[in-house]
């Protein structure tokens, strides 16, 4: 089952979309900022990821009706839970801040994210006193 997302940074109120309602970008949360992509499907059936910008770009385009499994990326950057640090980091590198951990023997079974902003708190905590 696909839901219907829209963050809240992408909230209606002055631009007329395609099925008449009002709608425009207002600025996006701490969350929002710090979150540029989401997770797209059910925990058992990962679809793909959607940019924070497909998000702003189908808000300003009048496509707020249109479900967000149409916005997912085709390439789907991923880890396995058994990955070494060094291909994690790697792959973050190149993915749009988050990457999902999905299962060996389901690529689409998602167990995990991880993000910038959560590596980023971990090397902090993990920082000698």
């Amino acid at each position: 089952m696909v839901r219907r997302f829209v963050p809240d940074g992408l909230r209606s109120s002055s631009r007329s979309s395609s099925d008449g309602r009002e709608a425009s970008l207002d600025r996006p949360s701490r969350h929002d900022r710090q979150l540029v992509a989401y997770p797209v499907g059910t925990p058992s059936r990962l679809i793909g990821v959607v940019h924070y910008e497909q998000l702003v770009h189908a808000v300003e385009s009048g496509r707020l009706s249109d479900p967000v499994s149409e916005l997912v990326d085709d390439e789907l950057v991923h880890v396995h839970p058994d990955h070494v640090s060094d291909v994690v980091l790697q792959r973050l590198a190149s993915s749009s801040g988050l990457l999902p951990v999905v299962t060996r023997d389901d690529a689409q079974r998602l167990v995990g994210v991880v993000t910038f902003d959560g590596v980023r708190r971990f090397l902090r905590e993990r920082r000698p006193s």
